[in-house]
């Protein structure tokens, strides 16, 4: 079922993103929901207001996603440095300065192109929140939380410009205590999602949204398929042994929920959370009957186990599909691709008991 949760959007829509959206999509800057985002913003059907705290927070985790990305890639060469002795470009010294710069840019592009208004914390009510620091109340609780106050003094300034705006302001959070805290601001309503959000707004103003997420869940068949066959041109891996993939089948998808996030020029884009059964042959040493080499120091198995082992995965998935408004016949996949997991997906041999 296609945007399914209700909630009320007023004409003027204001929405602040938390931080924690842009830690768990990953700084995807070009990913559909951040362009819906833009897109909305520009025809001024939602106003994004971000504050001076949360860019400080964005901006501190990407330079710490790039320092442990960079960490990850040299630990990765001095297990694998028998290849250095062919031109690939995992050996080629990544810059810190230019990666930092480079994802940053891509931040602020994101900013100014959605016109975002960026608060400053200078006139909010710090009176309201050291109130709820020493009464014990969201989002500061029992034992010491003090590193709530910059989620205190975020929700401070965004209470004060709904208040200012005469409209509440949706936050888009993940984080549950940064939720539960929302209670005590006034004119501040929380989403824990923003795929849920993007699909609230397209609902809201779009005609067609009825007609297309009709469209979708009638011809789901087709896009299990075309999700299938892109879930098998990934790569395969095994992660608890020494072996390898070599066969993979589908049995099955489900769970096709999804939201539509934007509908433009007949084409809409859709951010869906199937998950998918398989199959996977796999092939491995079987280390039980190995026998350890004192002189080189390796142990050497006598078996090898060759079985196929069900799992399964959760995807995220977006799509953009084809449609006319009078004829209910023409639907097509315009575009369709698993964000999530982006390359190789890892496969477990045996089963934790």
């Amino acid at each position: 079922m296609v945007g399914h949760h209700k909630i009320e959007i007023m004409e003027t829509v204001f929405v602040h993103i938390d931080s924690s959206i842009f830690i768990g999509k990953n700084f995807n800057f070009s990913g559909s929901d951040f362009k819906a985002l833009v897109e909305w913003a520009k025809e001024d059907k939602i106003k994004i207001i971000l504050t001076s705290i949360t860019v400080e927070e964005v901006q501190s985790n990407i330079s710490k996603a790039i320092d442990k990305s960079i960490q990850a890639i040299r630990k990765a060469r001095k297990e694998a440095r028998i290849l250095k002795n062919l031109p690939l470009s995992i050996f080629t010294e990544l810059d810190y300065s230019e990666l930092e710069k480079e994802i940053l840019g891509q931040f602020q592009k994101f900013i100014n192109d959605s016109k975002a208004d960026v608060l400053s914390l200078s006139d909010v009510d710090a009176d309201h929140v050291f109130r709820l620091y020493f009464e014990k109340k969201a989002p500061f609780g029992l034992g010491k939380k003090k590193f709530e106050f910059p989620d205190a003094f975020i929700l401070a300034a965004i209470s004060l410009e709904s208040e200012q705006e005469s409209s509440p302001v949706y936050v888009i959070s993940a984080d549950k205590d940064f939720a539960a805290a929302t209670e005590n601001f006034k004119g501040v309503i929380c989403i824990d999602s923003l795929e849920k959000y993007l699909s609230l707004v397209a609902s809201h103003y779009e005609e067609l949204a009825p007609l297309v997420t009709k469209l979708m869940e009638e011809n789901q068949k087709n896009i299990k398929d075309a999700i299938k066959d892109q879930f098998l041109e990934l790569g395969f891996y095994l992660g608890d042994q020494q072996g390898e993939v070599y066969d993979v089948k589908v049995n099955e998808i489900w769970g096709l929920e999804g939201y539509l996030i934007s509908i433009n020029n007949e084409i809409a884009t859709f951010e869906l959370t199937p998950t998918i059964e398989y199959t996977a042959s796999i092939s491995y040493d079987d280390l039980d009957t190995a026998t350890y080499d004192s002189e080189d120091k390796v142990l050497i198995p006598w078996r090898k186990i060759d079985t196929e082992v069900q799992r399964s995965e959760i995807l995220q998935v977006d799509m953009t599909i084809a449609f006319s408004p009078s004829d209910r016949s023409i639907f097509e996949i315009d575009e369709i691709e698993i964000m999530s997991p982006r390359q190789d997906v890892e496969v477990i041999a045996v089963d934790d008991e």
